[in-house]
């Protein structure tokens, strides 16, 4: 019968606890979700306010410029009469 031949190689002991980690890379775990202050977060709702406010004024002006120009107003219809005294 033939005999294994002889290698360099250490056998792997399977019963004794491993000293290494894993040798796969991983994707460092993402950081904890910053806890946001009060501070930031009424900071946040008066951005948001303020936007909001400026959105409809801008809104607003621009559906009574449209509704003067399809009514047929117009600037050039008045004239201005300056009286010196």
């Amino acid at each position: 019968m033939a005999s294994p031949l002889s290698s360099a190689k250490k056998t792997v002991d399977l019963s004794a606890p491993r000293r290494t980690g894993s040798r796969i890379r991983r994707d460092p775990p993402p950081p904890p979700p910053r806890k946001v202050t009060r501070g930031e977060l009424r900071s946040q709702e008066a951005r948001m306010i303020l936007a909001g406010i400026a959105l409809f004024g801008l809104v607003l002006a621009a559906l009574l410029f449209q509704g003067s120009r399809v009514a047929g107003a117009s600037l050039s219809n008045y004239t201005v009469v300056i009286e010196a005294d």
